[in-house]
């Protein structure tokens, strides 16, 4: 046991206990703090890393306030550009700081009105002003009605292949307008027709079939409005009845030149301002599109204007001027106009149509039977579809700005529409943004069309729309626009323009050496390491050093860094050496004469040597020297390849030795001699297959079976012969596939000669295609027409009955 202390020894213990606490605890403050400014620097440091504005090392007030939206610039004595608040921190006044906001402000909003049976938007106008890079919200209310008119358009193929469809159709005006009636008390109907240009290739250019290319059939043409948007519909029966079909040649047809020729004919076409445009597409085809127009035989070359061309008859005039219109533009210009595309088509091309459809933002397809008999049940289908969409659209927008829309009532689709409830307001954000750059440029420098604008915010089935005045401010800085000229504070030698001096010509830091100095009030004052009136020279001689490591090569002195020499040349380099690189080409083919003629007795000097003055040496191998350059040419007398040099200064071609390689490089053998023999042997190859395929009926029934070699036929194969005059007629083999050469007239036939078929190439690739499909309404169609042309043949052939069945194969 420790006896008790006295009260004086504990009194003086305690003291001396606290101080080494005290110590001890003195290192990890040290430590503590700094660690802390370890970490206020690094985060300062990453900060100023992170800031554009400071990084833009802006020269001007203008300049900073557009490198970003949150840049400012501070005119005081020691201008800055940076964050607003870091301004103030660095203690700048408020009121030297300039800083440039976007502004918003709704210009008209008349309250939307659920009782009125139409779409409604609001607000109806807007105005905003954005700094490159930001970007302003607003709301925006939009009310589709639960019912609301429609006009619905039936645009109809009418090829021949489309013949029952049309008949179809005549008898079922009544139930159109049963179905009509069950959407809405308010509606018009209309009809149009297409078939494709009137140009070859698309249409059978021959008079008789430019006069009726089928039977019964109307002449060939392009687009047709036939029925204006009415709601009569006993008219519209009426009038449909009187329509036949037409015609055209190649597969594909027109309906891209309909299509948008119903956009931009609104007038003509009878759409109505506040109701739901329906655009109805019926065909069983493929389509022709942007570039198909261009070709050889139609010569169609200008791109379609996107403008209405319907006469008075309602017919469209420009199709042999102008090419078919692209997919893009068709979406466009639909969307500009408010019209939804109903794409009705049958099995054939419905694979084509169903990646069309997805490039609208709202748009319908449905199969459509051989004989459009469902047509009104697909109508009905389609629309229930497209009354649960609708798509919101921004046109007219300039470059430099993107909008979005958004909404947390609805979902939005793949295409971009959302799913509504009709006869409810719904509620949606419009964004808008200003991009800082377009194209690599700044915004601020494209032309003021690209830069502000009207953008007009249309949802579906609404004919006006909410119009937004956008424009990227791209100001110059008040403070630029007052300049101190000749200011005091300038030392009379310069303009004070937000804060800091613009020197005038004699004290002036061009924008090269910008870097390297600032001027402040009339004088350069010049960074570290540079120096003279423009800061444009260093202070070390680190660029005049030579490839020795010397001063300027010992032939001159340094300068301003640059070497000034004693003794310049044409070929002496920045640090006054010789240098070959500096036209040593042009050097080397003003000697190559004399060279070639010195050294191998050759070339344009041969025989004629006295002329030249060099001093050639022949060497086994030329020098592998950095400083040396070698020039090489070729020998024409024996296509061989020599090689030579230069030393000293070439500018003093006496004073210049010439070395040249005594080896020249010669190419290996030529074998251009197998070329003749090449050219003999493929075509002797050529001349005893032909006269194999002549002559030799194995060789024919082999070379037959090549993929080269077969084709398509009928029993008998068609084949041209002579120009297209008259009627077509076919030439018809019994037995088998070989024709006979030349015939005099029908009088001469006897029922194992052959009859001529005028058939152009295009034809013949389409028969070809339509045999490929036994079972298709145009294989149909060509069996029919071959039997009438059979019969016509088989009057002239004495013995011969009518063909009672014709037999692809």
């Amino acid at each position: 046991m420790f006896p008790p202390p006295s009260p004086g020894s504990s009194t003086s213990q305690h003291p001396v206990c606290c101080r080494r606490k005290r110590m001890a605890a003195l290192p990890r403050l040290c430590v503590g703090l700094l660690l802390l400014a370890l970490l206020c620097t690094t985060t300062l440091g990453q900060r100023s890393r992170n800031n554009r504005c400071v990084q833009s090392r802006a020269k001007s007030c203008t300049e900073c306030i557009r490198v970003a939206k949150e840049c400012s610039f501070c005119t005081e004595e020691e201008p800055r550009c940076d964050l607003r608040e870091n301004l103030l921190r660095y203690g700048c006044g408020e009121a030297s700081i300039v800083y440039t906001r976007g502004e918003m402000r709704t210009q008209q909003n008349i309250s939307i009105n659920t009782f009125l049976q139409r779409t409604q938007v609001a607000p109806q106008a807007m105005f905003m002003r954005l700094r490159a890079g930001e970007e302003m919200s607003f709301n925006m209310d939009v009310f589709q009605p639960l019912e609301s008119p429609v006009d619905l358009y039936i645009l109809m193929d009418f090829s021949y292949s489309m013949s029952d469809d049309l008949d179809n159709l005549k008898s079922m005006g009544q139930n159109l307008a049963e179905f009509l009636q069950a959407l809405t008390s308010n509606y018009t109907i209309g009809f149009g027709k297409f078939v494709d240009k009137v140009s070859s290739p698309q249409t059978d250019m021959r008079p008789e079939k430019l006069r009726e290319p089928w039977n019964n059939a109307d002449s060939p043409f392009s687009f047709k409005n036939v029925i204006r948007l009415t709601n009569n519909i006993n008219y519209f029966s009426q009038e449909l009845r009187k329509e036949r079909i037409s015609g055209n040649l190649d597969a594909p047809e027109g309906g891209f030149d309909a299509i948008l020729q119903t956009a931009v004919c609104k007038d003509k076409i009878g759409w109505r301002k506040d109701s739901t445009h329906l655009l109805v597409f019926s065909t069983e085809s493929a389509f022709h599109y942007e570039a198909d127009g261009t070709n050889v035989l139609a010569g169609i070359l200008a791109r379609n204007d996107e403008e209405c061309h319907l006469d008075t008859h309602g017919t469209y005039v420009y199709d042999t001027k102008q090419d078919y219109p692209s997919v893009p533009t068709l979406v466009r210009l639909l969307g500009q106009h408010n019209i939804i595309p109903i794409f009705a088509v049958t099995n054939h091309s419905y694979s084509y149509y169903e990646k069309l459809h997805k490039y609208f933002p709202i748009s319908e397809i449905g199969v459509l039977q051989e004989d459009s008999s469902n047509i009104v049940e697909l109508l009905r289908t389609a629309f229930e579809r497209i009354r649960s969409k609708m798509d919101i659209r921004a046109d007219f927008v300039p470059k430099a700005l993107k909008t979005e829309f958004i909404s947390s009532m609805y979902e939005k689709t793949e295409s971009g529409s959302f799913h509504i409830t009709r006869g409810e307001v719904g509620k949606f954000q419009v964004r808008v943004k200003a991009l800082e750059h377009v194209g690599g440029q700044h915004v601020c420098t494209l032309p003021e069309k690209d830069r502000q604008g009207i953008i007009h915010v249309k949802p579906t089935s609404l004919s006006d729309s909410l119009q937004v005045q956008a424009s990227v401010v791209c100001d110059v800085c008040p403070c630029e626009q007052q300049p101190d000229f000749r200011s005091p504070k300038c030392s009379f030698h310069g303009d004070f323009i937000c804060g800091q001096c613009i020197c005038h010509a004699g004290c002036d830091i061009s924008s090269h050496f910008a870097d390297r100095g600032r001027c402040s009030k009339g004088a350069c004052v010049c960074e570290s390491g540079w120096e003279g009136p423009g800061c444009e020279c260093p202070t070390s001689n680190d660029t005049c050093i030579d490839s020795r490591g010397g001063i300027c090569n010992n032939q001159g002195r340094c300068k301003c860094g640059r070497c000034i020499c004693d003794k310049a040349s044409l070929y002496t380099s920045s640090t006054c050496e010789i240098s070959y690189s500096l036209g040593f080409q042009a050097v080397c083919e003003s000697i190559r004469d004399c060279v070639q003629c010195q050294a191998w007795g050759t070339g344009n000097r041969k025989g004629n040597c006295s002329m030249c003055h060099l001093h050639v040496q022949m060497v086994e191998e030329l020098k592998k020297e950095e400083a040396n350059e070698h020039c090489s040419f070729q020998d024409e007398e024996d296509d061989c390849t020599y090689h030579y040099t230069l030393e000293g200064d070439p500018s003093v071609l006496p004073n210049a030795t010439v070395q040249v390689q005594k080896k020249k490089e010669c190419p290996p053998g030529s074998f251009l001699w197998l070329i003749p023999l090449l050219i003999f042997l493929i075509l002797l190859l050529g001349l005893l297959l032909l006269l194999c395929w002549r002559y030799c009926a194995c060789c024919k029934a082999c070379l037959a079976l090549l993929p080269c070699c077969a084709r398509d036929h009928l029993d008998t194969p068609m084949v041209r012969s002579g120009s297209l005059k008259g009627r077509d007629t076919v030439r018809w083999k019994i037995n088998n596939n070989v024709h006979k050469q030349g015939f005099t007239s029908h009088a001469a036939l006897n029922p194992k000669d052959l009859i001529p078929y005028g058939l152009s190439l295009r034809l013949t690739r389409l028969f070809t295609q339509n045999l490929v499909k036994p079972e298709s309404r145009e294989c149909e169609q060509l069996r029919k027409e071959v039997e009438e042309n059979l019969n016509d043949i088989y009057r002239h052939i004495p013995g011969c009955h009518k063909p009672q069945q014709t037999k692809f194969r």
